[in-house]
């Protein structure tokens, strides 16, 4: 016998800090105590990334690997704000509806080149 599914959950805290965040997901985790993520979708926010190590302590011991995948929406709107040049920011949004087709990693080669600002170019390949 086959047994497959996933767990999904949402949660809204009145306050986004890692003290809510990190409860709400404990609480979460309660449903189902041996539940050992291997995926989760999060804002760009610090806040989150250090709840969930919080939350599943495995995670930072190497005792399970969970990869965190940011939101792309939040991705490209801190983009946005950072890439004051609009010729680099039609790249990279252009490279972002590209991941998933031939020639794109290019593409997001060329836009991280060819990007005047150096913070920003030294953070984009961590998230292709």
């Amino acid at each position: 016998m086959f047994l497959s599914w996933d767990v999904g959950a949402h949660f809204f805290v009145s306050e986004e800090n890692s003290a809510s965040v990190t409860s709400a997901l404990k609480i979460i985790r309660k449903w189902e105590p041996n539940w050992q993520p291997r995926y989760m979708l999060s804002d760009q926010s610090s806040i989150e990334n250090k709840s969930i190590n919080m939350a599943f302590p495995g995670i930072t011991r190497g005792e399970q690997n969970c990869d965190v995948i940011l939101c792309s929406v939040h991705i490209m709107r801190t983009w946005k704000l950072k890439i004051y040049v609009k010729e680099t920011e039609a790249k990279m949004v252009r490279a972002m509806h590209n991941r998933t087709q031939i020639g794109c990693d290019a593409l997001i080669e060329d836009t991280i080149a060819t990007c005047p600002v150096s913070p920003v170019a030294k953070c984009m390949p961590k998230y292709f």
